[in-house]
């Protein structure tokens, strides 16, 4: 559902770029339409600001700003910028549970006062997520009705800290445990319903700390379908 959800909105997205064209030669022009970055291990959060000027000889409105995931929020301190007047719009992402690149979109739709004509551009933020832990597979499956027999995931912990991992509270219906491979930084995690007569979904959380410190805390999925 949520993967539908954000392709509906991406689509939405070019259909505003697509619409509404580029940023035209008058009104708004920007700094820095793209901004690039990768994380330190395990950070997940992230503050950019696009900046622009309005080149133009009357004023602009910004009417609306929309984003193409709900792990992005957009803010603006005002929405009428005078000819010369330069302003910036903030964004803030949230990478909590995601892994790898993630290129995010966002759409300032505009006008120019005594104009009908609605431009819209197109800003774009990616962002390098690399968390402490990652998991292979995410998700471990049974059949209804079949074996609840252990399956297991390899987890691979990031270098440089010396850390432990272990799994939190276990949900109802379930059972599980954290064990080396004899490799550094390698885990298995090994889990199985206590039966599989009906359809389930549990998520078990493991937790990585270092010290008192905890590292990072991921949801890891169990399915009987």
């Amino acid at each position: 559902m949520q993967m539908r959800k954000c392709a509906w909105m991406v689509v939405t997205l070019w259909a505003m770029i697509l619409g509404g064209g580029a940023a035209a030669a008058q009104g708004l022009t920007w700094a820095q339409p793209k901004v690039a970055v990768r994380l330190p291990v395990g950070a997940t959060a992230y503050e950019t600001t696009f900046e622009f000027v309005n080149e133009g000889s009357r004023p602009v409105v910004i009417s609306d700003l929309v984003v193409d995931c709900g792990c992005t929020t957009a803010a603006l301190a005002q929405r009428r910028y005078a000819p010369g007047e330069r302003g910036e719009v903030g964004l803030k992402f949230d990478g909590r549970g995601l892994h790898g690149k993630s290129e995010r979109t966002l759409i300032v739709k505009w006008s120019e006062r005594g104009s009908d004509a609605i431009q819209s551009s197109a800003l774009h933020l990616e962002v390098e997520v690399t968390p402490w832990m990652t998991a292979k597979p995410r998700v471990l499956f049974w059949k209804k009705g079949g074996e609840p027999e252990e399956k297991a995931m390899v987890l691979t912990v990031q270098p440089g800290r010396d850390a432990a991992l272990r799994v939190g509270e276990l949900p109802a219906g379930v059972t599980a445990r954290v064990e080396s491979t004899g490799k550094a930084g390698e885990y298995r995690f090994v889990a199985r319903p206590d039966a599989t007569d009906a359809a389930g979904e549990w998520h078990v959380p493991v937790i990585l700390t270092a010290g008192e410190e905890t590292l990072e805390e991921q949801r890891l999925y169990l399915l009987v379908r």
